[in-house]
């Protein structure tokens, strides 16, 4: 008997080391689902993470695998990028890439200033761009945009790096409005804009690193109904460790 209380004893210690480290391999969600917010526009605007949603501009078309807009439309999102320091990434391309066609816009389109794909490249004006040709016609493109703490603002397309520059004048911060827009241009000097088609955007209240950046790959992250299944699960488990114990 003595031995078979050894037994028990120990496999009831396995069993919890191993439902603990299961635990925490969830808790790198659970700690995302503070700071990121997540669209993956399968039939819906909606936050992953139940935050704000997506407003389409204009009369685009929302199916099963992304959103596409026509010329000089888009979306807006209010109360989410809002700090000096974020991370924006964007899943999308465009119909036309000539010129100016607008990306992303801080000042709830006040402004000339901000994103855009310039003839194939992607620039923050009036202060920068990047080197390559990184965008063609309907062809999906990754943008990654970081502002760190110092004000240092970096764009990358498809995890090659473009450029950095200081935003010493808080361009690439949002206003007082709360709203960042895509694709649709701003009313100083309007129509800069494409139709075009985007299936991804998500959004941290830090600035990824060069690394994070550069290993990024949008992927379906899991609801929080089913985090909660999976924390019911493992007290339901523990429940029943404790009892084949007989303890309470």
């Amino acid at each position: 008997m003595a031995g078979c209380s050894s037994f028990r004893a120990v496999l009831r210690g396995r069993t919890l080391r191993y439902l603990a480290s299961s635990a925490m391999l969830a808790l790198p969600v659970l700690q995302l689902q503070a700071q990121q917010h997540i669209y993956n526009f399968n039939g819906s605007f909606a936050d992953v993470y139940g935050g704000p949603s997506l407003s389409p501009i204009g009369s685009g078309v929302l199916a099963a695998d992304g959103y596409t807009f026509g010329f000089n439309e888009g979306l807006s999102l209010t109360g989410v990028v809002v700090g000096p320091t974020y991370t924006i990434a964007m899943r999308s391309r465009f119909d036309d890439v000539t010129n100016f066609r607008r990306m992303v816009d801080y000042k709830n389109r006040t402004t000339d200033n901000g994103i855009y794909n310039y003839s194939g490249t992607v620039e923050f004006f009036p202060y920068t761009l990047g080197p390559d040709v990184v965008y063609a016609p309907g062809q999906l493109a990754l943008s990654i945009f970081t502002r760190d703490a110092t004000g240092l603002f970096s764009a990358y397309v498809n995890g090659v790096f473009q450029f950095s520059f200081t935003d010493i004048l808080g361009d690439a911060i949002v206003d007082a409005s709360g709203t960042i827009v895509f694709f649709q241009d701003d009313f100083v000097l309007p129509n800069e804009a494409s139709s075009g088609f985007v299936n991804h955007i998500a959004t941290w209240d830090r600035a990824l690193s060069a690394e994070e950046v550069l290993s990024f790959q949008p992927t379906v992250v899991p609801e929080p109904a089913s985090l909660a299944l999976f924390g019911l699960g493992l007290a339901g488990v523990l429940v029943v460790v404790r009892r084949r114990n007989g303890s309470r």
